[in-house]
């Protein structure tokens, strides 16, 4: 990206709403960004995301890619108690809770609720015997779909990060619907505070794999 195009960016972003989101709806300023955002990666379709470029954006970052997908950048709009909801520019949305993701919009099979039978903090789940977790869709409807769910600690080792290098514990979960046949295993890369740098998740058996990696760590 040329330098002269960088104070369009930070306009852009400087726009976006901090307020709270509900999770069933985007505050009106917030979608006046997305046009915005939109319209300038449309024009500069060679614009791509460099390390520069995040950390002039004056809020928490990451990327997001589904599946095979091409990589995006989210931000994060808003916390509402515990949990941290990171948005795209193309309309998505993923509501992250104790280090996973356990919400999302603007997919085509969007999970609504995720419940586990323990305190599902992922970085101290690997302590825990295995359990029950129960997952709900929008599309088509389904409510508590039941997994069994087992978590490894597969031990501490240097990953290589889009920003820099970091110590990371890798947190294996599998996850197992007998009746569907639907067996995966998610990662979950934490730090020694629990806090989770970068995960590959999947939340459905409708979806590919999620990868999610923070660029700029929320200060909060």
């Amino acid at each position: 990206m040329n330098n002269k195009n960088l104070p369009i960016v930070l306009f852009i972003f400087l726009m976006i709403s901090c307020s709270s989101l509900e999770t069933n709806r985007i505050a009106p300023g917030y979608q006046q960004a997305y046009l915005a955002i939109k319209s300038y990666f449309a024009e500069n379709s060679n614009t791509s995301i460099t390390p520069s470029v995040i950390k002039n954006i004056p809020y928490a970052s990451g990327l997001l890619r589904i599946g095979r997908g091409p990589v995006g950048l989210v931000i994060l709009e808003s916390v509402i108690g515990s949990k941290y909801i990171w948005v795209s520019e193309d309309g998505v949305y993923i509501v992250m809770q104790n280090g996973r993701i356990i919400e999302t919009r603007g997919l085509h099979n969007n999970l609504i609720d995720f419940y586990a039978a323990h305190d599902d903090n992922i970085a101290s789940s690997s302590e825990v015997k295995p359990y029950y977790s129960y997952y709900s869709y929008d599309e088509p409807k389904l409510i508590n779909l039941k997994f069994k769910s087992s978590v490894t600690d597969k031990g501490i080792s240097l990953q290589k990060l889009f920003m820099e290098n970091k110590q990371l514990r890798l947190i294996e979960e599998n996850i197992n619907n007998e009746y569907l046949g639907w067996t995966r295993n998610n990662k979950f890369w934490v730090d020694e505070s629990g806090f989770t740098w970068k995960l590959e998740q999947y939340i459905s058996p409708r979806l590919p794999v999620i990868s999610f990696e923070v660029t700029k760590k929320p200060k909060i």
